[in-house]
């Protein structure tokens, strides 16, 4: 119904989950994450709901939410990311994300990757799972989805696959699913706000797959109109990379802070970029304590567009600023899962 979980149902929920754990040492005790599953997988059961969009944590082979069998097992794309849990190379990565493949269970995947394409074929083979690829299907040529980039294409086609698979419990209509693709919304996935007469897009950006598609769109966007780019990490993750692909289309790069301890701090983030000239020569490079002080400095209106990318952290406290800015209570609830 599009609202969040209430405060009472979820209180209620922790104490239902919580007096069904025996007694057990800390050393062994269910993680957050493996406790959150819990309470999940209880309010989906008292909500009766008919369909869950159900998404691993990490990984999957080993993650909480692979207890489930699933209607059908989606794998969108692989890139390195969370080495330090899923392994350092693409085939051990993909070995993982595959371990949510069921028997019998279909398998659909927009992943194009010949090594990656090897391990997800092996897995539905072993498990006698029927595999779909969608590089072997084309957007309708009348269908434009909502969310922008090539890869949302990608994803678009992905989601259509997903529920023409299940059209036999529930069926959708042709009109229904298009204008479904054709109106997704997404906060952060490039998305293009207003502030104080400049253009803000938003971009949860924090690994190379993702640096890549916003490279693409900042090519076709920002290409004849350089941007001021926004830009915090977290420390472990390849920031050096990323700010490298997205300062071609930046005039003026402006780090701040990402409210986390894994950060990498606005200081050290100037110094690598005014160390090493090939990048410095690109833009006007500035550093900030707090991110309310970089909106401060960018808030005369100008033709060039803003930038806000890096971290989850980053653009949701954006959004909140933009939001707060524009008066508007909408919560930012729906970013504490993937905080």
């Amino acid at each position: 119904n599009g609202k969040p979980i209430g405060d009472e149902h979820l209180i209620k929920l922790v104490a239902t989950v919580r007096n069904t754990l025996p007694e057990l040492p800390d050393q062994i005790s269910p993680t957050f994450f493996e406790f959150l599953t819990g309470m999940a997988l209880e309010y989906f059961a008292d909500e009766r709901c008919d369909i869950v969009i159900w998404e691993t944590g990490m990984g999957g082979r080993l993650d909480a939410t692979n207890i489930v069998t699933p209607e059908c097992s989606i794998i969108t794309n692989v890139s390195l990311d969370h080495q330090a849990w899923l392994g350092q190379t693409i085939e051990e990565i993909t070995h993982e994300k595959a371990g949510i493949i069921k028997p019998h269970k279909p398998v659909i995947t927009a992943a194009t990757q010949s090594k990656v394409l090897e391990q997800i074929k092996k897995k539905s083979k072993e498990c006698n799972a029927p595999l779909l690829q969608i590089s072997d299907y084309s957007m309708p040529d009348n269908l434009v989805p909502g969310l922008i980039g090539s890869h949302q294409e990608r994803n678009a086609m992905t989601a259509i696959k997903a529920v023409e698979n299940l059209a036999i419990d529930f069926p959708v209509s042709a009109i229904d699913l298009f204008e479904g693709v054709k109106h997704t919304k997404l906060p952060g996935r490039f998305q293009k706000l207003q502030w104080r007469n400049r253009e803000v897009f938003l971009d949860v950006a924090h690994n190379l797959a993702g640096y890549d598609a916003l490279a693409a769109n900042c090519h076709s966007t920002f290409e004849n109109n350089p941007c001021d780019l926004i830009f915090a990490s977290l420390d472990d993750k390849p920031w050096r990379e990323g700010i490298e692909l997205l300062l071609p289309y930046c005039k003026s790069v402006h780090c701040v802070p990402a409210k986390s301890q894994r950060a990498v701090s606005p200081q050290d983030l100037k110094k690598h970029l005014k160390q090493n000239r090939k990048l410095s020569i690109h833009a006007q490079i500035e550093a900030y304590d707090r991110l309310e002080d970089c909106f401060h400095q960018l808030k005369e209106p100008s033709k060039h567009p803003m930038l806000v990318t890096g971290s989850f952290y980053l653009v949701g406290n954006a959004l909140s600023i933009i939001q707060d800015n524009d008066h508007n209570e909408t919560s930012l609830n729906e970013w504490g899962a993937q905080l």
